[in-house]
């Protein structure tokens, strides 16, 4: 149409094309198969699809301007969905964006041969492949690590970022083909048109490193607030320690003056007293006693704080824990997943209206997995909003905060509600 049509030069064109939207998809996306299998489908997606397009344009050139893209997106949403580890939204969002910058690509790639190389449509193909190499770059260093954070870290409301990078392909797709291709326009028109793809393309980037940074400093905030509780945990632990090394001593320095009064009762005979006055020393050492939950100084810095909680809220706690301090969980993840489960496990049992409330909390490694599992009595105005249980009064406490923290982990979390009984699980890889 423009540039002239060959057999090898369609073959490059449609190759380069196809490919360079493959490789820019790969970079953004979480593939479902191993990298070997999924490479291998990719090749042969790319090459059918090489195929089909080379017969297509050399068929009806015209049909191929026009329809080129709309079809590159169809078959590319349904091809990459399945290899796919990421929701529909997200895929069509990347494909868009691939997309996007291919038309731009060939858009240039046309400009540049007919202004600056005589319309020499092999400048156009190393035009191509000197831009793929320069995006591709850009991708890797500047892109793919905040985008795969963002989609694996935070919830994003994917479905209207993904309809309007969809508009935005059938605007440009369509200002580039009519009322005629774009490349057969004037010059002036030509610029126009590149400079609104420029426009939208900075867009996108803009809006995506801005709600990175946005989420970014959520993130952080909410970071420093489960940090500020952590170190909360650690100090009333370190004062349960001064406390009990306090009471050690007075008992050491008291046990002078006890073993006289002992020898007293003795002397007279006094059973009964005796028996009476050890059980009071027996009372007063247990209720001052410190209570070493776990091995892991985190989790059982967190039992220690909660233990106490429940004991103020008359509420019944038992605590089995084994975890060793070397697993590779950060303290201030585990200080918001275990927390905040027994902070919404306490909040439960006061709403629940019960005359005996509980709470079981269980903490343990099994097949190099961290288990969390915290039971307790609840109300009956639990409900579940999209796997989240909610009261129908009030949502519940930091429950975002911990799919967050076990999401990191790439962990699993699961809620169970039934017969005035709340249970919170949750499994993460060590």
């Amino acid at each position: 149409m423009v540039l002239g049509i060959t057999m090898l030069l369609s073959i490059s064109r449609n190759m380069l094309e196809i490919l360079l939207l493959c490789t820019l998809f790969l970079f953004l996306d979480k593939p479902k198969y191993s990298w070997k299998k999924t490479i291998f489908l990719y090749t042969l997606f790319v090459i059918v699809h090489t195929i089909i397009g080379t017969i297509w344009v050399s068929v009806h050139s015209q049909s191929y301007a026009q329809l080129a893209t709309l079809s590159i997106i169809i078959w590319s949403i349904i091809f990459f969905y399945l290899l796919s580890q990421d929701t529909i939204y997200q895929v069509i969002y990347n494909i868009c964006l691939q997309t996007f910058l291919l038309l731009f690509g060939v858009y240039l790639g046309v400009l540049f041969a007919q202004h600056f190389c005589n319309g020499n449509p092999w400048s156009d193909i190393l035009f191509r492949i000197f831009y793929s190499m320069i995006v591709c770059y850009i991708y890797l260093k500047m892109l793919r690590k905040p985008y795969r954070e963002l989609t694996d870290t935070f919830k994003i409301r994917w479905i209207e970022l993904a309809f309007i990078a969809l508009l935005g392909d059938i605007l440009v797709t369509y200002c580039g083909i009519y009322p005629v291709h774009v490349m057969i326009r004037s010059f002036r028109e030509q610029i126009i048109f590149v400079g609104i793809c420029i426009i939208l393309f900075l867009t996108h980037t803009v809006m995506l490193r801005m709600m990175f940074i946005m989420l970014k400093e959520s993130k952080t905030k909410e970071e420093l607030k489960y940090t500020i509780m952590h170190n909360a945990f650690l100090e009333k632990e370190f004062s349960e320690i001064q406390n009990n090394i306090f009471l050690s001593k007075r008992i050491r320095h008291d046990s002078r003056h006890h073993n006289l009064i002992i020898a007293d009762y003795a002397k007279k005979g006094d059973v009964t007293g005796l028996l009476s006055y050890l059980n009071e020393q027996k009372q007063e050492v247990e209720d001052n006693i410190f209570i070493n939950y776990c091995e892991n100084r985190t989790i059982n810095s967190i039992f220690t704080v909660y233990a106490e909680k429940a004991n103020m809220a008359h509420i019944k706690m038992s605590i089995k824990a084994n975890v060793r301090n070397d697993i590779k969980i950060r303290d201030i993840d585990l200080t918001a997943i275990l927390g905040n489960i027994l902070d919404n496990a306490i909040h439960g049992c006061q709403q629940s209206g019960s005359l005996s409330p509980y709470i079981n909390a269980t903490v343990h490694i099994k097949s190099g997995k961290l288990v969390i599992a915290v039971e307790n009595t609840c109300s009956e105005d639990v409900y579940f909003e999209e796997g989240i249980p909610k009261s129908k009064f009030k949502e519940g406490i930091g429950i975002q905060s911990v799919f967050r923290s076990v999401n990191i982990y790439h962990g699993e979390i699961d809620f169970k509600c039934e017969n005035h009984t709340f249970l919170c699980r949750v499994l993460i890889e060590l």
